[in-house]
């Protein structure tokens, strides 16, 4: 049995999914969002964004098991319906993040089979499922376990933590050039990561931190969310990448960067999001 006849197996006998009151209460308040914005989608989408989202509410249930056990001191966060519109991405050391996504897209095409046999399907109640059934199956496979070079996930990067090291990277640099960060927010998702004052005039940046040769990726959401917060605070939108290089090269092979490492560190220069002009 394949992964999508496992999860149809289970979508189509959801009883066997046992909740408390309490996950009820949490799961429905964590849907209600998603529910006014599919009710405001034209009917022709609505299909299509229900499914995509069905496999997210399962993938970000997957994401809080796994960091339940490697960081438990973390608060999580949920799901938006921005983050549908332009791709979720997860808070995880890379090749856990991976084993997220290869769950997420059997289950993806579980969810369309089992939506074009069942019109009917109550989707308040089926998003409720999903993320039950991500905590059940994060839960049974112990997705929190698997390893890369050895190395106890505890000691590898979470995407945010990557994000922070890339933080003082660029304030670093920045420095050098004359700016001030005046402040940066705790995690990646948000669409103004820094600001940058010079000269009276403050920047809000949006920022990317990968590690190379993979390279950072911002969402057109996110610009488009800098650039209006940036107009209302008469402030100049930008936007930056910061490359992290490990000097392990199984580690950089395989994309992943440890707390204590050593690393080159390759920062392109801040460019005006508007004007697309380089900003010295």
């Amino acid at each position: 049995m394949g992964k999508k006849e496992e999860f149809l197996e289970v979508l189509n006998h959801p009883e066997v999914i046992k909740l408390t009151k309490e996950q009820i209460e949490l799961y429905e308040r964590n849907v209600s969002a998603f529910e006014q914005y599919y009710r405001s989608l034209a009917p022709e989408k609505r299909y299509e964004w229900a499914i995509e989202t069905s496999s997210y509410f399962f993938g970000k249930a997957l994401e809080i098991s796994i960091l339940q056990h490697i960081r438990p001191e973390e608060k999580s966060i949920w799901l938006v319906p921005a983050e549908v519109e332009e791709g979720i991405t997860f808070d995880l050391p890379k090749h856990l993040e991976d084993e997220v996504i290869d769950a997420m897209d059997p289950y993806e095409a579980a969810c369309e089979e089992l939506f074009a046999n069942n019109l009917n399907i109550n989707i308040h109640n089926f998003w409720v499922m999903c993320q039950a059934y991500g905590f059940l199956y994060a839960t049974t496979n112990k997705m929190w376990e698997k390893q890369v070079g050895g190395v106890e996930n505890a000691k590898v990067m979470t995407r945010n933590e990557l994000y922070q090291f890339g933080v003082q990277a660029l304030k670093q640099e920045m420095e050098k050039h004359g700016f001030e960060l005046t402040r940066a927010t705790a995690n990646s998702i948000e669409p103004v990561n820094c600001i940058l004052r010079k000269d009276n005039q403050n920047y809000f940046v949006c920022l990317a931190v990968s590690i190379l040769p993979r390279e950072g990726y911002l969402a057109n959401w996110r610009i488009n969310k800098c650039k209006e917060e940036a107009k209302a605070n008469n402030a100049i939108p930008a936007v930056t990448y910061v490359g992290l290089i490990p000097s392990d090269e199984l580690l950089a092979s395989e994309g992943i960067a440890v707390k204590e490492g050593e690393y080159k560190i390759q920062i392109k220069k801040l460019v005006d999001a508007v004007s697309g002009q380089i900003i010295e």
